[in-house]
């Protein structure tokens, strides 16, 4: 059994090689884009229609071609204008400047006002002489006495219940903050 199995294969592959070298050689050798063209006779032999003549094409355009010139000419000519190794600007310059006129120069300048204080005060401790207050910010405790600054934006001024004092260190507005009473 297993030698019949062997002996089909090989009898199929050979069928195959011998149909492949026949292609090889028997096969068509035109080149492909190649047009094969037909007499009117041999294809009225095989039955066929006669080919329909082939359109004739026009001779493409004439290129224009600069003329040369001698190195001495072109050592002669006047060299490019510009820096040809100058870095390419991507940054548009900037408009001119309105000019200001004199009414808003003599307008006061008025600063904006200080944001709301972002802290809320949930106690306070006297160590000694020194009070110390306890401030939260987003679920974020902090505890300052006076000179402390938090964030780099607000400074602790005063401490004096019932109320402290902070300053907007941007602004330099200071705004109170109710810490209650004493004890």
């Amino acid at each position: 059994m297993a030698g019949s199995t062997l002996s089909r294969r090989w009898l199929v592959w050979l069928t195959l090689l011998a149909g492949a070298a026949g292609l090889a050689v028997f096969g068509d050798k035109t080149p492909p884009g190649a047009a094969r063209s037909l007499s009117p006779a041999s294809s009225a032999a095989r039955g066929l229609p006669p080919p329909a003549p082939r359109p004739r094409t026009t001779a493409p355009a004439a290129v224009p071609i600069e003329q040369l010139l001698p190195r001495a000419a072109l050592a002669a000519a006047p060299p490019p204008r510009g820096d040809l190794f100058a870095t390419p600007a991507w940054r548009q310059p900037p408009p001119p400047a309105m000019p200001v006129r004199a009414e808003a120069m003599q307008a006061p300048l008025v600063a904006p006002p200080p944001p709301p204080l972002p802290y809320r005060s949930i106690g306070k401790k006297l160590e000694g002489p020194v009070w110390q207050i306890f401030l939260v910010r987003d679920d974020i405790p902090y505890v300052v006495s006076v000179g402390d600054t938090l964030e780099s934006v607000w400074r602790v001024e005063r401490i004096a219940p019932p109320q402290a004092a902070l300053r907007h260190l941007p602004s330099g507005h200071e705004i109170s903050l109710d810490i209650g009473p004493a004890p």
